[in-house]
């Protein structure tokens, strides 16, 4: 036969036991972040990417990496490939100058894609991108790609206060 656990009654207050639950509570919360680094500037990635420039006003991290030039068939070593945009890296396909979501998730932002993928996925993105009008796909994906790392900051409470 098992023991019996016994239970120690430390105080009869009704005060000092919601003080307990208060306190355990509070502490096994997370801190919220204070913010998140969403500096979103698409059309300034997207020229960048094309021009093969950096797009970020920071200086880059020593640890990057840089792609080396790949050859061509003929053999040349100074050309280079345009990289897949990170939505065409995922799916393993070759990306082509129609690609929806190249301006908005170029290949270094592989995380920023994968939070928005996460949350809406590859076909919902581009749903909602053939239905509103070009001008305002800009807005559009900087507002869906700060939802979708605020909710990869914090996915309880994502964007609200």
């Amino acid at each position: 036969m098992a023991p019996r656990a016994r239970r120690i009654k430390t105080s009869t207050s009704p005060a000092a036991a919601r003080e307990r639950t208060v306190s355990a509570s509070t502490s096994r919360r997370r801190p919220r972040p204070e913010h998140l680094p969403l500096d979103i500037d698409t059309n300034a990635t997207a020229t960048a990417t094309a021009n093969g420039s950096d797009a970020s006003p920071s200086p880059a991290p020593s640890s990057s990496h840089t792609p080396c030039p790949t050859p061509t068939g003929a053999g040349g070593i100074g050309s280079r490939h345009n990289q897949a945009c990170a939505a065409c890296k995922y799916q393993r396909r070759k990306c082509n100058s129609h690609c929806e979501l190249a301006p908005y998730f170029p290949a270094e932002q592989q995380r920023r894609f994968l939070n928005a993928h996460h949350l809406f996925g590859v076909g919902n993105l581009v749903k909602m991108l053939g239905m509103i009008e070009t001008k305002f796909s800009n807005d559009l994906m900087t507002s869906l790609m700060y939802e979708a790392d605020a909710r990869a900051a914090d996915p309880v409470l994502g964007t609200t206060l």
